[in-house]
């Protein structure tokens, strides 16, 4: 009986020694699952910012090239304007000549 009781308590002993095991395990996995929880959600938030700061930069991007734009058309405008302007003086300046010719 006395063998018989010693391997029951090695028996039971060894038991709870798995017990324990399966019950680290468990915590170790369940830590593990909510740090892959935290990594997700943390990892869905920066990717919302970072999509967030491209849209604002794309519509910078957008705006710059606008502003290129119409600054380039306003430069053209003047150029054009006192391109007309030269020749209208030109043709001034020749007709008064004409006329001191006369």
């Amino acid at each position: 009986m006395d063998a018989a009781q010693s391997r029951l308590a090695h028996d039971r002993q060894q038991l709870e020694q798995r017990i324990k095991n399966q019950e680290e395990q468990q915590r170790h996995v369940d830590a593990l699952r909510e740090k892959l929880e935290h990594d997700k959600e943390e990892f869905e938030e920066t990717k919302q910012k970072q999509q967030h700061e491209s849209e604002q930069l794309n519509k910078r991007v957008v705006e710059a090239q606008e502003q290129m734009k119409n600054e380039a058309r306003l430069s053209l405008e003047q150029e054009r304007a006192e391109a007309l302007q030269a020749v209208k003086k030109q043709k001034h300046d020749s007709a008064e000549r004409a006329v001191k010719l006369e």
